[in-house]
Order: C-alpha cells, then structure tokens, then sequence
C-alpha cells in the first residue's frame, strides 16, 4: 500500500523525536533568531547541529525590556550596538 502524507508526517516525526532524544547535542550553534513564521523573529534560540533541538532559548522579553521602552532611543542604540539610520537599522 502507497504512504500517503499523513502517514509520512507521523513516520518523520517519530524518527526526528528519536535522533533529538538519542543525540548528545555535542555542537551547539549560537544564538540566532527564532522565527515562528517568516519575518516573525520570536526571541533567540540557541540549536544542536546535529538534529536540529533547541537547546536554549531567549524570549523577545528577556531581549527588549520594558526598561528597554522607556529608556531614551540614542541610549538604547547604544545599549543594543545599533548604527545606521532609523529606516535603515543594522547591528554592529
């Protein structure tokens, strides 16, 4: 009988769940943005290389506080190493 797609999402899903549970996750990336969807960047995360796990996570709250809001613009680029233009925002 042919696998329909079903099937083949629960047959991947077990196998990725069986390589994270089994892998030592000896090589750890650094922290990179964590998109839930395209441009819809949801804190950082911090992933195995190997099997793909996230291994540590920040929040957006734990990155931009409520301190972060009220604290005036020029000191926040400094605070966060932004430079460029307000349209235009790069990190250093």
């Amino acid at each position: 009988m042919k696998e329909n797609i079903d099937r083949m999402r629960a047959r991947h899903k077990k196998e990725i769940e069986n390589l994270q549970s089994k892998c030592k996750h000896k090589k750890v990336s650094d922290w990179i943005p964590n998109m839930w969807a395209p441009g819809h960047i949801d804190g950082e995360v911090k992933i195995c290389e190997n099997c793909n796990k996230i291994i540590e996570r920040k929040n957006e709250s734990s990155i931009i506080t409520k301190k972060d809001l009220l604290t005036p613009l020029s000191e926040f680029e400094e605070k966060h190493n932004i430079t460029e233009t307000r349209n235009d925002m790069e990190v250093k």
